[in-house]
């Protein structure tokens, strides 16, 4: 017992606990791991027992996304118009907007429109930007080096030179920029 003199509640009393009914709402859902109860919460039961929902336009939607399929394209389409644009220079890399595939040169790009099965003859593209080799500095020791440590001079003047010439290593990678571009097999002036 401790100093506040507890009152002592066996395990088999009726003071341990008793049966009592709660109401409040419980989500069914399609598979039996999706049932649990949320009181007062009608949303969410209704969110975690549901597979779709209805979109602003009324279409139904599975509710993993925000918005149905036929949205989804006039929102993107959207988004990309609302880029600059800069006609095609058949040298710099580009990648499909809404894709993941990139092109390094004219002819590549040639290739991929001839290789498709429907004969692609325009396609919607977004310059890439680079990725660039990352700078180092001497905080990469400093967090487990005392408060006051200082690096040796002789560590920072080679951590500038290495960062010098990193600046001159062209990019290791690309990613998709923000201006858009298009290619037309016939013509490259298409917007």
């Amino acid at each position: 017992m401790n100093n506040t003199e507890d009152k002592i509640i066996m395990y088999d009393s009726p003071e341990a606990a008793e049966i009592q009914t709660l109401t409040g709402w419980v989500s069914k859902g399609s598979t039996p791991n999706t049932i649990r109860f949320w009181g007062k919460d009608e949303h969410m039961a209704r969110w975690s027992g549901c597979t779709h929902v209805k979109c602003e336009c009324g279409h139904i939607h599975e509710k993993t996304w925000t918005k149905c399929p036929h949205c989804r394209e006039i929102s993107q389409r959207e988004r990309y118009n609302a880029l600059p644009y800069k006609e095609y220079d058949g040298k710099s890399p580009v990648v499909l907007w809404d894709g993941d595939t990139y092109f390094f040169s004219e002819d590549e790009l040639i290739d991929w429109m001839e290789d498709e099965d429907n004969e692609i003859e325009e396609v919607e593209l977004l310059y890439c930007d680079p990725i660039k080799y990352s700078h180092i500095d001497c905080g990469y020791w400093g967090n487990d080096a005392h408060e006051d440590w200082e690096p040796p001079k002789g560590l920072q003047d080679r951590i500038g030179a290495l960062n010098e010439y990193i600046d001159t290593l062209p990019p290791h990678s690309w990613q998709p920029g923000k201006i858009r571009t298009s290619y037309k097999k016939t013509s490259t002036t298409n917007h």
